[in-house]
Parts: C-alpha cells; sequence; structure tokens
C-alpha cells in the first residue's frame, strides 16, 4: 500500500524529485535497532548512490543526513511526529522521488 504524505519541511522538501529517502526515527542516536540499520545500509553504498537514497536519522531534536555524511539537516520538530507512525521506539520509512512513503516497518529492514 502507498501512503501520500506532503513533505512540507524545508529541509525534507530540497530532496523531492532528486533523491529516494530512508527515514530512521529513533528517541536518541543510540538506539540499537538504529545502529543495525546503520550497518545493513552502509555495506552497499554504491547501490544507495545508483538509486539515489538518503539516509536521515530523525530524533525529536533533530535531522542528521547519515549517508551520504554532512552537517545536521534544518528539520522542523514537528517532523519526528508527523513521520513516527505510533508509539514504536523504531521507524523505518522509504519516501519516494515523488514525496509519497512507499514502505513504513518498525523493524530493521534488509537491503533486499
Amino acid at each position: 500500500m502507498i501512503l501520500s504524505i506532503n513533505l512540507m519541511s524545508q529541509g525534507l522538501t530540497s530532496f523531492r524529485w532528486e533523491h529516494r529517502l530512508v527515514l530512521l526515527i529513533t528517541q536518541d542516536e543510540n538506539h540499537k535497532l538504529l545502529q543495525q540499520q546503520i550497518v545493513i545500509l552502509s555495506e552497499d553504498r554504491e547501490g544507495l548512490k545508483e538509486r539515489k537514497l538518503h539516509i536521515i536519522h530523525i530524533t525529536p531534536s533533530e535531522g542528521r543526513l547519515l549517508l551520504p555524511e554532512t552537517d545536521k539537516l534544518s528539520l522542523e520538530k514537528s517532523d519526528f511526529q508527523r513521520f513516527k507512525p505510533d508509539e514504536s521506539p523504531f521507524s523505518f520509512i522509504l519516501i519516494g522521488l515523488d514525496g509519497g512513503v512507499k514502505l513504513r516497518r518498525t523493524e530493521v529492514v534488509s537491503r533486499e
């Protein structure tokens, strides 16, 4: 099922039509599932580049582009609540080039 979501935040809107996004949403940077997901995604950096994928970690206080690595993004605090679907401590959200949500999981996702 494809869900439509509006990427109103200036930081995320700038990626539309140029990059797909994987949003990794947790309460903090030390979450076990976040670390596992980063390892899995980091194993195929060339594949991420070919698929125009950027990996973004969002916490209640900040958003950070993990792959490719860069400084913090200018995200609104509301991005955490907007994309966090429930009380799950970990969320993986794939956003397509059009800004629509293509996949939403609360567990680690394989590269396949």
